[in-house]
């Protein structure tokens, strides 16, 4: 089943790049399913989609690489005018939600994903803090997994 998944290790004790495939090949149903992963100590993250919603390659980064972003789903409705700009500034395609959302939670932070209305799933690691953020859509229709 699609989905996304991932792994932090901040005690180095684990190969990320064997565990984040395993957990990836077991949410891959289907030999056409698309998977995609990034791994980079202290995390691993990745991705099993259709690749029909959401059809960008993923995992996306800001432009200094300090925020990484893997989604799964689409959001329907963004809050504001910001994205407008989002879309000229970065010269993000309108359809391309993880490049929208990623530099829309650089731009205003993680608060704006309440406000966020669609059917989704998301991880975001910030580099420079070790954090991740998790998050899905306010209805639940897209669990993690």
């Amino acid at each position: 089943m699609p989905g996304i998944a991932g792994i932090i290790d901040l005690e180095g004790k684990h190969k990320l790049e064997e565990k984040i495939t395993k957990m990836l090949n077991l949410m891959r149903h289907r030999p056409w399913y698309r998977v995609e992963q990034f791994h980079q100590k202290p995390i691993a993250l990745g991705r099993a989609s259709l690749g029909i919603i959401d059809p960008y390659p993923q995992p996306v980064f800001n432009q200094n690489r300090s925020l990484c972003l893997i989604m799964w789903g689409e959001v329907y409705h963004y809050p504001d005018d910001s994205v407008q700009s989002i879309r000229k500034d970065h010269s993000v395609e309108s359809d391309n939600h993880p490049h929208l959302i990623l530099h829309l939670l650089e731009e205003k932070g993680t608060q704006i994903i309440k406000s966020l209305n669609g059917s989704f799933v998301l991880a975001l690691w910030d580099f420079k803090r070790n954090l991740l953020t998790i998050a899905n859509d306010r209805y639940g229709l897209r669990p993690r997994r």
